[in-house]
């Protein structure tokens, strides 16, 4: 199932990605291609690994856990929050994204 990993064989029951009430937000997913800044991801049943683990679309990798999404920001899954124009955050609290005012460049 999505969400789940077995990383031995003959195991008769899976490994759930995320810990506690996140796992919910949690998928298995892989890279099948990427090129320059575009990526596309796809949903992997019957994963082998952890490495497989990724937040879903609308949820963002932070301090453990997948967030999610909040106004100014894209998740695509993978992990990932992109900043949309207009926004700012630090790579310190990415969970704090900040609408800029004025000039928009200067974010």
């Amino acid at each position: 199932r999505l969400g789940e990993f077995a990383n031995g064989s003959a195991m008769t029951s899976c490994y759930r990605c995320g810990q506690g009430d996140q796992q919910d937000r949690w998928t298995t997913s892989q890279l099948v291609v990427s090129q320059g800044d575009r990526e596309k991801w796809i949903q992997v049943q019957g994963a082998t690994s952890e490495d497989f683990c990724a937040c879903e679309a609308g949820s963002f990798f932070y301090q453990s856990s997948c967030m999610t999404c909040m106004e100014g920001s894209n998740c695509p899954g993978s992990n990932r929050l992109e900043l949309l124009p207009g926004y700012f955050s630090t790579a310190e609290e990415p969970g704090e994204v900040f609408q800029c005012f004025g000039n928009s460049k200067r974010c």
